[in-house]
């Protein structure tokens, strides 16, 4: 069998794969947004509001927090917050997982949002994450606790807050702490109050 020429790879990656081939995770991530934009019957996204907040490392690849604004239907806007993990695969970079949600435009009135998740797959180990947006400039730092007693500090960059930990854990509460401390903002998961069902 003739191997393809290099050039023709590439147009034949870009006409397939919707983007072309990702040789960088930056490209991963943008063609990872495309496919986003499309999956929505009821809401709309607003790719020019999409903004990169968080970047970590995790495990040989990336881990993105990543924000945008939408709108539903009935003209209601949103925001939108979803972590997506970018890895290697050979020469390519590709999306191996993706996750969030959204909710009311500036928070509703609280002074910081909750979300989590976990990402598992056959080829790459269990992650868990728990990250949010921050509305109240006094919560400067988070405290997250997960279900086992495991407590991890997450710091506030740009307006938001992204906590990593290998395996699958539940969230068991989330504290926003001002400069002394003090919390300015609790949230306790029900699922994994002492009594509940999970």
């Amino acid at each position: 069998m003739r191997r393809l020429p290099g050039l023709l790879v590439f147009v034949f990656c870009g006409l397939v794969l919707l983007g072309g081939c990702a040789f960088s995770p930056e490209r991963a991530l943008a063609a990872e947004m495309r496919a986003m934009e499309g999956q929505w019957q009821d809401m709309q996204m607003r790719p020019e509001t999409a903004w990169v907040r968080q970047q970590q490392p995790w495990q040989g690849g990336l881990l993105y927090l990543l924000s945008f604004e939408a709108i539903r239907s009935n003209g209601q806007r949103s925001d939108c917050l979803y972590t997506l993990q970018i890895e290697q695969k050979g020469l390519e970079w590709r999306a191996t997982g993706s996750e969030g949600g959204c909710g009311p435009l500036g928070g509703d009135g609280k002074p910081m949002s909750v979300g989590w998740g976990q990402h598992s797959g056959q080829d790459r180990a269990s992650l868990s994450h728990v990250g949010g947006l921050i509305y109240d400039q006094a919560v400067v730092t988070v405290q997250v606790v997960w279900e086992d007693g495991e407590e991890q500090r997450a710091e506030v960059a740009n307006g938001s807050y992204l906590a990593l930990r290998a395996g699958r854990h539940e969230l068991s509460r989330v504290s926003g702490l001002g400069s002394q401390d003090e919390t300015v903002y609790a949230y306790e998961n029900p699922l994994s109050a002492p009594g509940k069902a999970n």
